[in-house]
């Protein structure tokens, strides 16, 4: 095979403003049969002989590639499918951006701005500041060619050639790296990394491909299954007769099996390797567990891409590999595969998306911090200032993406409050506003016939939890909180939200909340910030593999009566939920939310605390004693001076809580079978 030239070339890009009929017609024109082929349309309606992909389905094209791109833009700027179209144009290929008068998009009413208005607001409530900002940077670049969609000459563009590609150096060092996890030492993982287009899931599907000719069997998992589409691609490409059943690929005695996080962790499955791709969407006490239950894993992920980025999840993720896996090895993909390295449109998609983003070191750790409420039009004012900002939120949250940047430049009603050491941003605070309705609407979300945009907490106490007049308070929802990594555990959060706690009074606010993926640390935030928990979501979310939680602190006399009501309802069920919606719950988890429960309902009678002993002393076998059930929520409460140990503690839960199957629990604390699990059972209650 022979590495194709094409890719070595620059990409263009052409600007074609104006009405959007003329547009269409001057396309219909430029564009011959051949070039159709190979030509991805971005939008609602496309010339013929061409069928268009909705913004909201270009995730389903990716891992294609095409010369050229059409975005139109008359339908919406959504700038994550902006982002990942652009990553299917080949070197040598033009993206053509179909936009209004180009003096009129500033102002333009974009579509795709709707999804940021909240109820009751609509879409000319959303700012312009994002597109303004881009505006600029695409007038300052020698690379755009704005020509006018009526008047626009096109002159003859041959279709670039298809040609197959070996692997570039790095990648074959990805492949050959990959097996040896596979062949080699164990607990000795692997991290890769790449920015897009960096051929990072043709080595993956190089390597898995290699390794299921071995006989190898190899699970994949990735936030969704149109993650690894490419890598899927990739092995199919090299094993055509591969047995495809949809997440499982059969070549003769190896395999390869998709799952999903949350699939994972309910039902572990054995394998010789596991590859984990696009893992900084992954939280980090899913990846933990991963580390906990395989010996050989190669963990790949997305640096700088419309995902969002990888660099957070690097600083955290090394730390944790540092703890578990010392021996762990880093691979880093640098060389572009589908354009030239030194291409103009990725440096500009880079800076306008600001998907080349990265905190620096903290030079000013000893100063005095400040802390100020910032105004979006300050923020787009100041570039510098803004790459802090963003940069932090970033590397603080594993779901970032470049719409997420649209909405901290335009969203109505969002707050935003940073904490400055000089002129270095170390904290930010993102806060919108819920709530507020009418007695009629209230009833009408608390019935389900309802679901206003951007009032989602207090929507969810109302229609999951169920109080009724919950959507009729105000709250200010923390969307985001992000400490520079220099900075962490040093207070800054907390002054934050005690900033937030001022303003929150001085409006007469009756609720602070936050909605998020429940995790040990930051839980430990949320409690010491004097937030408590309201509710926890029965379905795990399928990309974070975790439950979430709803934590409310209360500001004035309406906010004590919900939030006093939703938390002692909470702690009241939670017992019985967790042996339904809640059975899958970690044990480190179950303890947290159980500690410092009441337990005026859940007593021990004399009769209770004999047949305790007798189970202590071997005497009865722990089926037959009904009061371990109250014995241990009273434990995990603190209403019994008895400290369980990690294993005792999660064995406890989920056989008596939870109640897991015997075998599941075995299986899930890695016990010997049932004698060794009923001698953890006794020796914990022998306490």
């Amino acid at each position: 095979m022979v590495k194709s030239t094409s890719r070595q070339l620059n990409r263009r890009f052409r600007v074609l403003q104006g009405e959007h009929a003329a547009a269409l017609f001057a396309m219909q024109k430029a564009l011959t049969i051949d070039l159709r082929r190979q030509l991805l349309w971005v939008g609602e309606e496309a010339i013929a002989g061409v069928s268009p992909v909705k913004a909201s389905a270009v995730h389903t094209v990716l891992g294609s590639e095409v010369s050229i791109l059409v975005f139109d833009a008359h339908v919406g700027f959504h700038p994550d499918a902006f982002a990942a179209a652009l990553g299917t144009l080949c070197g040598g290929g033009e993206l053509i951006l179909l936009l209004p008068k180009w003096q009129a998009w500033s102002s333009f009413n974009d579509p795709d701005k709707q999804r940021l208005a909240p109820y009751p607001l609509s879409s000319d409530a959303v700012g312009n500041r994002f597109i303004g900002r881009l505006q600029k940077i695409f007038s300052s670049s020698k690379l755009v060619q704005l020509d006018d969609a009526s008047t626009a000459i096109f002159p003859p563009n041959p279709p670039i050639s298809k040609v197959s590609v070996i692997l570039n150096g790095e990648q074959q060092m990805a492949v050959d790296a990959i097996e040896r996890v596979a062949r080699g030492h164990a607990k000795r993982p692997l991290v890769i990394t790449a920015d897009r287009g960096r051929g990072k899931s043709t080595a993956l599907g190089q390597a898995i491909a290699q390794l299921m000719q071995q006989g190898k069997k190899l699970l994949l998992l990735a936030p969704n299954r149109l993650a690894v589409e490419a890598v899927f691609d990739q092995i199919e490409r090299l094993l055509p007769e591969v047995a495809n059943s949809g997440a499982m690929l059969n070549w003769q005695q190896g395999s390869l099996q998709f799952v999903l996080p949350d699939e994972y962790l309910q039902q572990p499955e054995l394998a010789d390797l596991l590859l984990v791709d696009e893992a900084a969407a992954i939280p980090l006490a899913v990846l933990a567990q991963l580390l906990e239950r395989h010996n050989r894993l190669v963990f790949s992920t997305t640096v700088h891409g419309y995902e969002g980025t990888g660099r957070g999840f690097e600083l955290r993720f090394s730390k944790l590999l540092g703890q578990k896996m010392p021996q762990w090895k880093l691979l880093r993909l640098v060389q572009p595969v589908r354009w030239a390295s030194d291409d103009p449109l990725e440096h500009l998609l880079n800076r306008g998306l600001l998907l080349d983003v990265d905190i620096s070191n903290n030079e000013e750790s000893k100063a005095t911090i400040d802390y100020c409420w910032l105004n979006q039009d300050a923020l787009v004012s100041d570039e510098s200032l803004l790459r802090q900002v963003y940069g932090l939120l970033l590397a603080a949250h594993y779901q970032t993406r470049p719409s997420d940047l649209r909405q901290l430049l335009d969203a109505p009603c969002l707050r935003i409050l940073i904490a400055q050491q000089k002129s270095h941003v170390v904290g930010v605070l993102l806060v919108v506003t819920e709530g507020g309705f009418d007695a009629a609407l209230a009833e009408d979300v608390w019935v389900g016939k309802r679901r206003p945009r951007g009032h989602m907490l207090l929507q969810s106490l109302s229609c999951h939890a169920g109080y009724r007049d919950a959507p009729r308070l105000s709250l200010l929802r923390i969307m985001r909180i992000a400490v520079h990594p220099d900075c962490r555990r040093e207070g800054i959060a907390i002054a934050m939200i005690e900033q937030l706690k001022q303003e929150a009074s001085r409006e007469s606010v009756d609720l602070l909340g936050v909605s998020y993926a429940l995790d040990v640390e930051v839980y430990a935030l949320w409690i010491a910030a004097g937030f408590k928990a309201a509710r926890v979501g029965y379905k795990r979310d399928a990309s974070s593999g975790q439950h979430s939680v709803q934590m409310l602190l209360s500001i004035s006399r309406a906010g004590d009566e919900l939030a006093g009501l939703s938390t002692k309802r909470f702690q009241q069920q939670l017992p019985w939920q967790l042996a339904s919606g809640l059975s899958d719950l970690e044990g480190e988890l179950v303890a947290l939310l159980m500690k410092g429960r009441p337990c005026e309902d859940i007593l021990l009678s004399g009769q209770d605390h004999l047949d305790l002993q007798a189970l202590a002393t071997g005497h009865r076998q722990w089926r037959e004693v009904v009061p371990l059930w109250h014995w241990l929520c009273r434990v995990l409460a603190g209403h019994e001076a008895i400290k369980l140990n990690r294993l005792e503690q999660d064995v406890l839960i989920a056989l008596i809580l939870q109640r897991r199957s015997q075998k599941s629990v075995e299986s899930s604390c890695g016990l010997g079978g049932a004698k060794a699990m009923a001698t953890i059972v006794r020796q914990a209650v022998a306490k």
